[in-house]
């Protein structure tokens, strides 16, 4: 398990990234805001992972109390990377400002959830 806190450039405080990995493929737990100071650092993690031997990856968004269009792109680029590289790409559903993003963006028909 891999855990990195703080994530963002200005140390943005409460963040939190976890990478677990099983015999299902790669979890990705997020906490604490997903916006344009802290998804850096995802895409840092998720650009690691990237072609890893793993065929799942699951973005899970239940910690994330806050996600923002910078947040939503970084979600599109691990989505658009999976697809390139093979891989299925889930997401844990988060709060409900998290889904309503996905919602008023039409992302909810292209991108597939589970609770």
């Amino acid at each position: 398990m891999q855990k990195l806190e703080g994530g963002g450039p200005d140390g943005a405080d409460g963040f939190e990234i976890v990478v677990e990995r099983d015999l299902q493929g790669v979890r990705v737990k997020i906490a604490g805001e997903l916006d344009i100071a802290t998804v850096p650092e995802l895409d840092r993690v998720l650009d690691e992972l990237d072609g890893g031997g793993h065929d799942r990856l699951l973005i899970d968004l239940v910690g994330v109390q806050f996600i923002d269009s910078g947040g939503l792109a970084g979600i599109l680029r691990a989505w658009r990377a999976a697809e390139r590289s093979g891989h299925r790409l889930t997401i844990r559903r988060g709060s409900p400002q998290a889904q309503k993003l996905f919602e008023l963006t039409g992302m909810l028909d292209r991108l597939t959830f589970e609770d």
